[in-house]
């Protein structure tokens, strides 16, 4: 498993908003809300001084505003109207985390792991962007693998994980949003697909043992398949932890590969996909977590965060899956 740099919040207003107590952010809420000083203290039963104060330390903080008036109501700057977003969202937060609301947003500062596929840079971007406006003091790390297994890292070394795997375990959670065929793949200039399980079985196979794909050490679930038809296990001509080095195979020989098409690497631009002639399981796209990560509220906020990103992406479309067909 390998690690990408840290992204920061670095802004200025995540570099600055510490200095702002809970109840400082309550203010700011409700007299952007509620358009008056008078009645954002009234609603939280301070005095109006008081509700000033809270308002000065904000402009000081932030060198800016906050709220402007017209006529005798006021309205938040850009500035205003983000720290009103971010105080929303920490209150919120605080509140489904059942901490005090009292406490620092540093409450909501440490770290999350995410683990990847090295090519999901998208969803990576999209959750990195919606952690840092509620979160601006946590840190955000994603770890890439390419193991078909990603269930044993979830107990020690990552958070959760999104991307494609294999039917999850029983100790690890779902939520699925998609599901990948398994499909051949292989050079149409050398290879013509076989059409049934005897002429599929009598075919030449490069595997990826521990890279995306439906194999693994004890048989991958087209070997499943292939017994449960009754027919006779396939002959593994080449192996290698290198899908670039399986590409390389199928370009130069009779091989085939099987496996999701969905996020193979730019190698196996060019070659064609086939369905397999029989049934197989596919590997689904989703977001998976141990219950025990979920007890953290930083992890749990942002496995929500995760799962609200795949739930808009996948609704664009009915399979959200590129579709290439395959060209004899």
């Amino acid at each position: 498993m390998s690690t990408s740099n840290v992204i920061p919040g670095s802004d200025e207003l995540s570099r600055r908003i510490d200095q702002l107590s809970m109840r400082d952010m309550r203010i700011l809420c409700l007299v952007s809300e509620l358009k008056t000083i008078s009645a954002a203290a009234g609603a939280l039963e301070i005095s109006q001084s008081s509700a000033s104060y809270s308002l000065d330390k904000a402009r000081q903080i932030f060198n800016d505003p906050i709220f402007v008036s017209s006529g005798k109501r006021l309205f938040p700057t850009d500035v205003g109207r983000r720290l009103v977003s971010v105080s929303e969202y920490t209150i919120r937060c605080m509140n489904e985390a059942g901490r005090p609301t009292g406490a620092s947003p540093k409450d909501l500062s440490g770290e999350v792991v995410i683990l990847t596929r090295p090519h999901e840079w998208r969803w990576r971007e999209k959750i990195a962007e919606r952690f840092f406006e509620p979160f601006p003091y946590g840190r955000l790390q994603f770890a890439a693998t390419e193991d078909v297994n990603v269930d044993k890292f979830l107990t020690q070394q990552a958070d959760f994980f999104v991307g494609n795997s294999s039917p999850v375990l029983g100790n690890v959670a779902s939520h699925p949003f998609s599901h990948i065929p398994c499909r051949m793949v292989f050079n149409p200039k050398i290879v013509t697909p076989p059409d049934s399980v005897e002429a599929f079985s009598n075919c030449r196979f490069a595997v990826a043992w521990a890279q995306i794909g439906f194999e693994d050490r004890k048989g991958g679930v087209v070997d499943r398949a292939l017994a449960d038809l009754g027919a006779p296990p396939r002959t593994l001509h080449y192996k290698s932890h290198s899908l670039a080095a399986i590409a390389n195979m199928l370009w130069q020989t009779d091989m085939i590969f099987t496996g999701p098409v969905h996020g193979l690497p730019d190698q196996f631009k060019g070659l064609s996909h086939a369905p397999l002639p029989f049934a197989a399981n596919e590997m689904e796209i989703a977001v998976r977590w141990t219950e025990a990560r979920r007890r953290n509220p930083l992890v749990s906020m942002t496995i929500d965060i995760a799962i609200e990103v795949l739930e808009e992406e996948f609704s664009l479309s009915e399979t959200a899956l590129p579709t290439i067909p395959y060209v004899a």
